[in-house]
């Protein structure tokens, strides 16, 4: 039984990593959200796992969780845009004489 790559990966601990980690371990963020920041610094599920001290399933889970949302905003956006209606078109001018005709018939019908 073999060991996949992202178990076995090794991390440099930047600074900015360092700062997320300290921040879940203080608790000024939640375990989710310092998951979010790290893989927004491009680490995957199983080293995120090894610097929280959590699981890879609970990493991998927020992760695709995030994923998720993002596809179905963006496609709530693709939809709205598809739906939202033409404005309409003002109606155009009348012209002197269709003006004259209607004042005309409301003569009449007043007499």
């Amino acid at each position: 039984m073999g060991t996949s790559p992202s178990t076995t990966e090794t991390v440099k601990v930047t600074k900015p990593i360092q700062r997320i980690v300290d921040a879940v371990a203080s608790k000024d963020i939640s375990k989710s959200e310092g998951i979010r920041r790290l893989a927004a610094l491009d680490l995957k599920a199983g080293p995120i796992g090894k610097l929280l001290g959590i699981r890879y399933q609970f990493a991998r889970n927020v992760l695709v969780r995030q994923e998720n949302v993002a596809t179905a905003r963006a496609a709530r956006a693709a939809t709205a845009e598809v739906a939202t209606p033409e404005p309409e078109t003002p109606e155009t001018p009348e012209s002197d004489e269709d003006v004259e005709a209607d004042e005309a018939e409301t003569a009449e019908s007043e007499s």
